[in-house]
């Protein structure tokens, strides 16, 4: 847990599929920067494609 002016604080960054349902979640301190939890948050997840061998993360990011 991190500490901040208004005392012990932390964020939880999810990461969630196009319906909204989580796949992983990032615990950070309050005060670091949203940013710094997306390399964590992408090295968790895994993708389980029908018919194909488990996978590692999307191809790419994004619409």
């Amino acid at each position: 847990m991190g500490r901040s002016r208004g005392g012990l604080t932390t964020k939880i960054h999810p990461l969630a599929d196009t319906n909204c349902r989580p796949l992983v979640h990032v615990t950070t301190a309050g005060q670091r920067h949203d940013s710094l939890a997306f390399d964590p948050l992408m090295k968790k997840l895994r993708v389980v494609r029908a018919g194909d061998p488990p996978g590692r993360g999307p191809g790419r990011i994004g619409c």
